[in-house]
């Protein structure tokens, strides 16, 4: 769901490109470069590249976003999960991304494979969430406006934003993606099997037997029950061993 992309301003992959090389292929669907992409295009210096992307900058064809990494792109998405590989969209955003959410949000939360600094990108904050290898996987590449996105799959994100609540909104927009979204259940079971993490698996057959009345048959191997911050009446589900308010 891209919709905050200027209806004027619909990307073409970085026209500004198409100024400086004839090599269209190379700059197929390309949103974040940076001085080498440019040495390498026009076989000049890194620093004479530097100078070329600071004075298009200057002409307004391009906006930096951080050192050495420029952009023309208005899709914040495409931005943000271009900017280290391999990343992907997850979390909050990720539910904003596929419309079940109504908040607008100005923090976009990138899944990857290691520590990386917050990037402050004009009325944007884009968090990269470390992951570890065990949890990485699950997301493709989709083209909007012209430009590689990468974002979880549905039901990776389902998964990020039960593992990692903190960067998913309150319960209430987990809930609210269930109830909106059809699951591919075999591949929901493969995810949970692959994670193997207990507290997961019983939080999320609860909420799809209980938001959308979907039995996922796993078995429960443990004795110990999980929390989750939702009002519900029976408090106690001994099934999958869940705790609610």
């Amino acid at each position: 769901m891209i919709d905050f992309v200027p209806k004027d301003k619909i990307y073409k992959p970085l026209l500004i490109y198409l100024l400086m090389t004839n090599n269209e292929e190379l700059i197929k669907n390309k949103t974040v470069i940076s001085p080498r992409t440019i040495s390498i295009l026009k076989d000049v210096s890194n620093k004479y590249a530097s100078l070329i992307l600071k004075r298009y900058t200057e002409k307004n064809y391009l906006r930096r976003i951080k050192k050495g990494k420029y952009t023309s792109s208005y899709n914040i998405y495409a931005v943000a999960s271009n900017l280290i590989y391999p990343s992907y969209i997850s979390f909050w955003s990720g539910i904003r991304y596929y419309g079940k959410t109504e908040q607008l949000l100005n923090t976009i939360f990138v899944a990857c494979t290691k520590k990386t600094r917050d990037i402050k990108f004009e009325n944007y904050k884009i968090k990269f969430v470390k992951l570890s290898k065990k949890y990485f996987f699950g997301f493709k590449k989709e083209i909007s406006t012209n430009e590689e996105v990468f974002i979880a799959d549905k039901e990776k994100l389902l998964l990020d934003c039960l593992l990692f609540q903190k960067y998913s909104g309150n319960i209430d927009e987990i809930i609210k993606f269930i109830e909106g979204e059809n699951f591919d259940i075999e591949k929901l079971k493969i995810y949970l099997k692959k994670i193997n993490n207990q507290s997961l698996i019983q939080k999320t057959a609860f909420l799809l037997e209980k938001y959308k009345k979907i039995d996922l048959g796993l078995k429960i191997k443990t004795r110990n029950y999980t929390f989750l911050p939702i009002i519900d009446k029976e408090k106690i589900n001994k099934k999958w061993r869940v705790k609610t308010k």
